[in-house]
């Protein structure tokens, strides 16, 4: 049977054809042309001008070109498109294909050398190569953005060999952003080697740098090596052996470095790997007077440690700075799925860029159906504690904190990146209950003579003592009240949401007759210095997508600015003279001011009623 056909879709339903997502949506010219043997399907198709939607996600092509075979004895498959050229070949049916890699995948991990004994004449390749991942988009996965994706492989059962070669540039995806990737594998008989290179890798903000991962095969076992480096100075180094077993994998741990610390390990049996748990037994892990057990799996385990120094931290989290100056942790975790979690902590002298020493201890032991807890951080001037108790069978949570912070200073590193200097006391508390996904959540925050300065721009911003309420929702303020260095107020009251962190939604209004947003001096490297002063009434209305802004804000005549520019630019400062704003309504008619509104309309926003003054 042949099947010739020509078709011109509009957002043909695809998903619903093939019993699939109904938001699968296409669009395009295709030619096709489909023989159907008694086990055999050949042909093609031909398209331009495609559009296929699925969800939120687009993915268009001037042309695209599909054809293949698939038989008992032969199968081939080849796609290419405006950022895809993709070839698949085998001498099976390639509807077998995945059947095929389970189990040989399988199989090697189970024993390496199961390669030697495997039975078979089958062999697959494949050779991939992507510009854009918009084919991924459609497929719902969480791939942003890469140059080029590359991958080549083969395998071929009767001379027990397989080849892998992936790389990339410019990733982003999960999470995960990095410069290059580079992965080869090969396998003969029973011996197995792979590599894998990747640099600049951050996963969310953390800097990773460069991941480096060796594996080879010695008899039936693996040997694997991972190195973690940064400019080419290595900050983990970890050796193992891997033995696979039938209904799992055991790990021996050989070497452990970690920025020049050797690590030891002892134990009693390895570390045992299957699909569904992860099993140690009385592991033990020593460096000078520090030690890590573990004992237990997934669902029971006991974890022991004792002098963790805690200034190794500021490697791993403050790369340009000492924020962990003392400090060291001992305690316990005892846990039984269900039934037991018992948390026993304390941190003996901690110390933040060289402050007065902190003391913190936790608790959290279960008593019958309910687990009480309480945290306390304590040093001469600060206190934070939380106490309360915790539902196991509702999974609910009853509790309170409490915060007395007479040094803002003390936390400035939580919040280098936006704020450069902070100074003052906080006082807050509140109640929690309810279910642990979602408690309610009521009660406030006092600022006490504090002072911020954010980091770009620099703005000085001081609280003489006002307060921020806390509910399930978010925050609200009621005429809170900051003020600049000149002690000139601006008000602030309305609500933000963050019920749904991090999608967030805002109603506030904002009032001053006179504050300065930028006093700096005319000796600064900034290229705008001076100062700016104004006065405002402004309400700003929206979420994260859409925003809405009223604004009347007027520049007082203190104001007087710099806006330094480069020698190519200095034409630009030619004009002179006085520029005023006024309302738009007073010199145009309703047609030329709809016009002028739909200039200050931008996307995800309005911005309507804005006035301003400037004086020579």
């Amino acid at each position: 049977m042949t099947i010739q056909s020509k078709m011109e879709l509009a957002d043909f339903n695809a998903g619903n054809f093939l019993e699939s997502d109904s938001t699968f949506l296409l669009t395009g010219d295709f030619v096709t042309d489909i023989s159907v043997g008694e086990s055999t399907i050949e042909g093609y198709i031909n398209g331009d001008s495609v559009s296929i939607h699925f969800g939120s996600a687009e993915y268009l092509l001037d042309s695209m070109n599909l054809a293949g075979l698939l038989s008992p004895d032969s199968s081939r498959i080849n796609y290419q498109a405006d950022d895809a050229i993709i070839d698949i070949a085998s001498n099976f049916d390639l509807l077998a294909s995945q059947e095929m890699l389970q189990t040989w995948a399988k199989s090697v991990l189970n024993s390496p050398d199961s390669l030697i004994q495997a039975a078979g004449t089958r062999a697959l390749s494949i050779d991939l190569q992507l510009t854009s991942p918009g084919i991924f988009h459609v497929l719902g996965m969480d791939v942003t953005d890469f140059d080029t994706l590359f991958v080549s492989g083969a395998i071929d059962e009767q001379k027990q060999t397989a080849d892998l070669i992936a790389s990339t540039h410019h990733f982003i995806g999960y999470g995960i952003s990095l410069d290059s990737f580079y992965t080869q594998a090969a396998a003969n008989g029973g011996v197995i080697t792979a590599a894998m290179d990747a640099d600049n890798v951050f996963y969310a903000t953390t800097d990773i740098g460069h991941i480096g991962v060796e594996l080879h095969t010695i008899k039936d076992t693996v040997a694997a090596n991972l190195v973690l480096s940064r400019d080419t100075a290595a900050y983990l180094d970890f050796h193992t052996r891997l033995l696979p077993m039938r209904d799992g994998m055991q790990v021996y741990p050989d070497a452990l470095d970690v920025y020049g610390m050797k690590y030891q390990f002892a134990w009693n049996d390895p570390v045992f790997v299957s699909d569904s748990s992860v099993v140690f037994d009385q592991l033990l892990i020593t460096h000078e007077d520090m030690q890590l057990s573990l004992d237990g799996d997934l669902n029971a385990f006991d974890i022991s440690f004792d002098n963790i120094d805690l200034t190794k931290l500021n490697q791993f989290y403050f790369h340009d700075s000492t924020v962990i100056t003392n400090g060291h942790l001992h305690g316990m975790i005892s846990y039984v799925r269900d039934e037991q979690l018992d948390l026993k902590a304390n941190v003996d002298s901690l110390s933040l860029y060289h402050s007065a020493p902190v003391a913190i201890t936790a608790t959290a032991v279960k008593e019958g159906n309910e687990v009480p807890f309480n945290f306390l951080l304590t040093n001469t001037s600060n206190k934070i504690s939380a106490e309360g108790k915790y539902a196991m069978d509702q999974r609910e949570i009853d509790g309170s904190v409490i915060v007395d912070i007479h040094d803002l200073a003390l936390f400035s590193f939580l919040v280098e990146d936006i704020l450069k200097e902070m100074h003052g006391s906080m006082q807050g508390e509140a109640k929690i209950k309810g279910p642990i996904a979602k408690p309610d959540v009521k009660g406030q925050v006092r600022f006490i003579d504090a002072g911020f300065t954010t980091a770009d721009p620099s703005l000085i911003i001081n609280i003489k003592d006002d307060v921020i309420y806390l509910d399930t929702s978010g925050l609200s303020f009621k005429d809170f009240t900051v003020y600049d260095e000149s002690q000139h107020p601006l008000t602030i009251s309305g609500h933000l949401d963050i019920a749904d962190f991090p999608a967030y939604a805002y109603d506030l209004q904002i009032n001053t007759d006179e504050y300065t947003l930028i006093n700096t001096p005319e000796s600064s490297t900034h290229q705008l210095k001076g100062l700016l002063d104004i006065g405002a009434d402004v309400t700003l209305k929206g979420n994260a997508k859409d925003t809405y802004v009223k604004a009347n804000i007027d520049i007082n005549d203190i104001t007087s600015l710099i806006y330094v520019v480069a020698d190519d630019d200095i034409g630009l400062l030619n004009t002179e003279g006085i520029i005023e704003f006024v309302d738009p309504s007073q010199l145009f008619d309703s047609t030329h001011l709809e016009k002028i509104r739909q200039l200050l309309r931008f996307p995800g926003g309005d911005l309507t009623g804005f006035q301003s003054y400037l004086y020579d």
